[in-house]
């Protein structure tokens, strides 16, 4: 079966102007794992197409990078058998937020995942020429990271699927960045899990409102000039794609127990206290 056959797409508006992109899996591939209950997994696209978020080395709006591996995200999900459901919201300001996180609530997934692609504070960054326009690059840094909220009832099962989530990234290849634990201007994030690039971040609203496992993926740095090609391409975005649903799978399939994978947690638990 194409992968598009197990994707149907429903369009829902709403006051704000916000939409809800939200395609569902019609039925278990011969391939997706055995499950006592279907997961449901949201992708929420970060940002709008009116606040695109970052800028690129290249001038791309960071929006079309999120939506741009969230559709490919959601193709593997589908393909496994999984419920799964990309929200993209229009509008600007704190509307959008509110909406976003009644959408979430509203559908109530077994995940959510808001699919981000970084960039790095103004004192790293550089200017440069390319297609014959002045643009911004930071070559400094490189990699993902993970954002959770200590704030949700539904912390540990958060940690549980980010560090499986980190795991499946760093097979696939992919490293973590460290840059947001800087002491400087705009970082200082609490880094719980150095390893895996794991931080707490209490302010994001889709994290600390969320009563569901709920985490925020940086996909990369995009004002880095290797990893905004490197975003870009299928094979990285295959990648992704396949170490979300692998955490999908080990995670709230049990393929791999239900259990977080053992690993250090840089001493987590005494600096919660």
């Amino acid at each position: 079966m194409r992968a598009l056959s197990c994707l149907r797409a429903v369009l829902l508006a709403s006051s704000l102007s916000s939409i809800a992109l939200i395609p569902t899996a019609a039925s278990q591939s011969a391939s997706a794992p055995h499950c006592t209950s279907i997961a449901k997994v949201m992708l929420d696209v970060g940002h709008t197409p009116e606040q695109p978020g970052a800028t690129s080395a290249r001038g791309v709006p960071e929006f079309e990078f999120n939506l741009k591996l969230a559709r490919r995200v959601s193709l593997e999900l589908a393909r496994s058998g999984y419920l799964v459901s990309v929200l993209v919201v229009h509008g600007i300001g704190q509307e959008q937020l509110l909406n976003r996180v009644a959408q979430a609530k509203r559908y109530s997934p077994t995940l959510f995942i808001s699919i981000h692609h970084d960039s790095v504070q103004p004192l790293f960054i550089h200017e440069w020429s390319f297609a014959g326009r002045a643009n911004h690059y930071s070559d400094e840094f490189s990699g993902f990271s993970i954002f959770l909220s200590e704030l949700t009832p539904k912390f540990a099962e958060s940690l549980a699927a980010a560090q499986i989530l980190a795991d499946e990234l760093i097979r696939q290849g992919l490293r973590p960045s460290l840059h947001h634990a800087m002491k400087i201007p705009g970082e200082g994030r609490k880094l719980i899990d150095r390893q895996r690039g794991i931080y707490l971040n209490d302010r994001l609203a889709v994290l600390k409102e969320a009563f569901y496992p709920a985490l925020l993926l940086e996909a990369g740095v995009i004002v880095n000039r290797a990893d905004e090609i490197n975003l870009q391409t299928e094979t990285m975005q295959a990648q992704i794609a396949q170490a979300i649903t692998q955490t999908v799978s080990r995670r709230f399939c049990g393929t791999n127990g239900s259990k977080a994978p053992p690993g250090l947690l840089d001493g987590h638990d005494s600096e919660r206290k």
